[in-house]
C-alpha cells in the first residue's frame, strides 16, 4: 500500500462499499501499513472500519480473519506507545487485542482458516497473555499452535521465552531449574526454524545465550525422575490423577511443563513470609484451605463427568419429564457444587491480596473483580499501591480478574467472551437454578429455555466445559497468588535492614493419613 492509498482510506468510507471479502483484505493491508509506519491515526481508523465490518452478517471464516486483523490494529496502536506506557497495568489496547483474538479462536471459522493463520492467532494470544503476566495461561496457546505445526518457529521460540519468565517467578529452585532447561531447549530449536524476521531470531538467541551464561553449573543438565511416582492405589484414583494431569489441573507448576507422574500432586504452597513476632502462620493456613477447596471442586467435577449409572440416592425421587430433555441426578449436582466452590475461591484470593498487601478494603466490600481499584470503583482508576509494583504475577492476577463479568457499574465488560455466561451460571446456581439438558436438546438460545425466567438453560456438555474453564481460572489464580507473594517477599527483603529477621519455627507437612475424621 502506498501513502496516497492510505490517505484515501482514512479520509473516506470507500472500504465499506466493497464486498466483505475485498473490504477485509484491503483492511488487512491498511493495518500492516500502519503498523510498519507507526501511524496511530491510521490504526484508529482501521479499528473503526473493522468494527463497522463486524456488524455485517459475515461468514465464519471472514469473521475469524476480521477479528484477527482487528486485534492486529489494536496491537499496532499499542506499539506506538513508549516503553513506560506499555507497563501500565490496565490498557485498552491490550484488552481489545485479547478479546478479538479470543473471538477469532472461539468462532467456528477458526477451523476453516489455513493452519498458518490458526498458529498466528494462537501465538499472538499467548504472547499477549505472557506480556500482561499471565504466563501460566500463555503456555496452552503456544502448545496448541505446536500441535498444529510442531515446527512453527514463533510458537517454539515464544514458548521458550514464556518458560524462562515462569522460571524466574518460581520459589522452588528445583522446579525453576527444570523450567530453565526446557526453555533453553525450545529456544535452541527455535533459532534453527523459519522465523518471520531477523529481530525474532536475535531475540531468541539473546535469551538462549543469557540462560547459557547465567545458569548455575549443572542446571542445563538437570533432570528429574519424571515417571517414578505413584498415581494411586486403586484404579479409580489412577484414572482421576491421569484425568487431572491431562487436563492440567494440579496446583503444581510442573503440570504446565509435563503430563507425567512427577506433576500428579498439588505441591505448590505460599513461600516463606516475614510477619511480626507473635503472628501465626495464617497465610499458609489460608492458602492451604483455598487449595483444599479447589482440589475438592476438581474431584467433584471428575465424579460428575465420569459417574456411570444411577446413584442409589436418586432412586425414588419423583420428578417430571418437562419435554426439554432435562438432566437430574447426583452427578449433575456434583457439577454444580464444583462450579460454586471454584467460583467462591476467586473472592477468597481477593481477601488474601487485601490482607497481605495491606490494602485496607472493608471485608464486606472485597471482591476479586473490584479490589484492584481505588475505593473499588473502576471510574477511580487502579490503586497506585498495586499498579506501581513491578510484580509480574500480581499483574497477571489482575488481568485474570478482567475475565470475569460483574453487574456492578464499570465492570460489565469482560475480555473473556464466555465471561457473562460464567457469571450468569454462578448467579443462577446461587439464587435461581441452572437447568441442564441432555444431548438432543435443541437449545436454540443458550440461557433461555422453557423455564425462563427462573432457569438458566444449557446443554450438559456445555456446562461441563464452562466448569472446566472456571477450574483452570482458579488454578491459575492460586499459582499467580503464590508467585506474586514470592516476588513481593523478595522485594521486601531487599529493602529491609539487615539483621531484623528472627527465624520462625519451620512448619511440618500435614500427613495424608491425618486427613480423616478425628
Amino acid at each position: 500500500m502506498n501513502h496516497e492509498k492510505y490517505e484515501d482510506i482514512i479520509k473516506n468510507d470507500t472500504v465499506l462499499d466493497l464486498p466483505s471479502a475485498d473490504a477485509i483484505r484491503l483492511l488487512g493491508e491498511l493495518i500492516d501499513y500502519c503498523g510498519d509506519k507507526a501511524l496511530p491515526k491510521g490504526c484508529r481508523r482501521a479499528i473503526d472500519l473493522a468494527h463497522a465490518l463486524l456488524e455485517r452478517p459475515l461468514g465464519p471464516e471472514d469473521r475469524t480473519v476480521l477479528n484477527y486483523f482487528t486485534a492486529n490494529a489494536w496491537g499496532s496502536l499499542h506499539s506506538c506507545k513508549t516503553n513506560e506506557q506499555r507497563w501500565a497495568w490496565e490498557e485498552e489496547e491490550l484488552a481489545s487485542q485479547i478479546l478479538h483474538l479470543r473471538r477469532a479462536l472461539l468462532d467456528e471459522g477458526f477451523a476453516l482458516v489455513p493452519a498458518y493463520r490458526q498458529c498466528e492467532i494462537l501465538v499472538n494470544l499467548g504472547n499477549l497473555m505472557s506480556h500482561v503476566g499471565r504466563f501460566v495461561d500463555a503456555l496452552q496457546y503456544w502448545q496448541r499452535a505446536m500441535e498444529i505445526n510442531s515446527d512453527f518457529g514463533m510458537a517454539v521460540g515464544n514458548l521458550g521465552m514464556g518458560l524462562f519468565t515462569y522460571a524466574r517467578c518460581l520459589h522452588d529452585t528445583g522446579h525453576a531449574a527444570l523450567f530453565l532447561r526446557r526453555s533453553y531447549e525450545e529456544l535452541s530449536r527455535a533459532v534453527t526454524l523459519d522465523l518471520p524476521s531477523d529481530a525474532a531470531r536475535e531475540a531468541f538467541e539473546r535469551r538462549r545465550q543469557r540462560i547459557e551464561e547465567g545458569a548455575a553449573k549443572g542446571v542445563l543438565k538437570s533432570t528429574a525422575n519424571w515417571d517414578g511416582f505413584s498415581l494411586g492405589s486403586s484404579p479409580d484414583e489412577v484414572r482421576y490423577r491421569k484425568w487431572s494431569l491431562d487436563n492440567v489441573l494440579f496446583v503444581n507448576p510442573l503440570n504446565d511443563l509435563v503430563r507425567r507422574s512427577i506433576a500428579a500432586c498439588d505441591a505448590l504452597t505460599v513461600p516463606s513470609i516475614a510477619v511480626s513476632i507473635g503472628e501465626g502462620p495464617y497465610y499458609a493456613g489460608f492458602y492451604d484451605q483455598m487449595k483444599q477447596e479447589y482440589v475438592s471442586a476438581r474431584f467433584l467435577l471428575w465424579e460428575g463427568i465420569t459417574q456411570e449409572g444411577v446413584h442409589f440416592s436418586d432412586r425414588g425421587v419423583k420428578q417430571y419429564d418437562t419435554l426439554d430433555y432435562p438432566v437430574y441426578g447426583l452427578f449433575a449436582e456434583k457439577l454444580g457444587i464444583s462450579f460454586r466452590m471454584a467460583y467462591s475461591i476467586l473472592d477468597k484470593v481477593a481477601f488474601f491480596v487485601n490482607h497481605y498487601f495491606d490494602l485496607g478494603c472493608p471485608a464486606s466490600k472485597v471482591s476479586f473483580r473490584t479490589i484492584w481499584y481505588s475505593a473499588q470503583k473502576r471510574k477511580n482508576g487502579l490503586r497506585p499501591d498495586l499498579s506501581s509494583k513491578k510484580n509480574l504475577p500480581l499483574r497477571g492476577l489482575f488481568w485474570l480478574s478482567l475475565d470475569l463479568f460483574s453487574d456492578e457499574p464499570g465492570f460489565r465488560d469482560s475480555i473473556e467472551p464466555n465471561g457473562r455466561d460464567i457469571h450468569e451460571i454462578r448467579r443462577h446456581l446461587e439464587h435461581k437454578y441452572v437447568k441442564l439438558h441432555a444431548e438432543g436438546w435443541p437449545g436454540s438460545v443458550r440461557g433461555i429455555g422453557l423455564d425462563a425466567p427462573l432457569a438458566y438453560s444449557l446443554a450438559l456438555e456445555d456446562f461441563q466445559l464452562k466448569a472446566m474453564q472456571l477450574l483452570h481460572m482458579v488454578r491459575s489464580a492460586l499459582i499467580y497468588l503464590s508467585l506474586s507473594v514470592h516476588v513481593e517477599e523478595t522485594e521486601r527483603a531487599r529493602k529491609r535492614p539487615k539483621g531484623v529477621i528472627v527465624p520462625g519455627i519451620p512448619l511440618t507437612e500435614w500427613e495424608d493419613d491425618w486427613k480423616t475424621h478425628p
